[in-house]
């Protein structure tokens, strides 16, 4: 009897005392962006990108992945245990799309909102850090 009196007690200590961290995330709608896009001169069509450009509450998002990383001279690293997101500028490496295919569906995009990320930018050359930023809504 005292041995499941114990176990019992120490399971509802466990359970009440225990802490997990949790971070709030929010799923949300964006509109898809129906239009082409200049970047430096090149023209990308938003549809031939596997996760397209996107309006959220009147504001464009570009996403922060390899292949527009490429175009546009950075790359990304994220480290979810830190809540770190970390930009590093560095030379474009091609000027257009490697395929011009459709991968789109031209339907909205899902997006997810990570709530406090500390967001690091920094030059490829000096390896300084520019920025240091904890946005309360960083959309992913």
């Amino acid at each position: 009897m005292v041995k499941k009196l114990l176990s019992v007690w120490l399971s509802v200590t466990i359970v009440l005392f225990s802490t997990i961290t949790i971070y709030a995330e929010e799923n949300v709608e964006g509109q898809f962006l129906n239009r082409n896009i200049d970047i430096n001169g090149n023209r990308l069509a938003n549809y031939y990108l596997e996760d397209p450009f996107f309006l959220y509450q009147g504001s464009a998002y570009v996403p922060l992945t390899e292949e527009i990383g490429e175009i546009l001279g950075f790359s990304v690293e994220t480290d979810w245990e830190s809540r770190t997101l970390k930009i590093l500028k560095k030379e474009p490496t091609r000027t257009g799309l490697k395929e011009k295919v459709l991968k789109s569906n031209l339907e909205n995009i899902n997006a997810v909102i990570v709530q406090d990320m500390t967001v690091l930018t920094m030059a490829e050359k000096e390896k300084d850090i520019n920025v240091d930023l904890v946005l309360h809504g960083v959309m992913l």
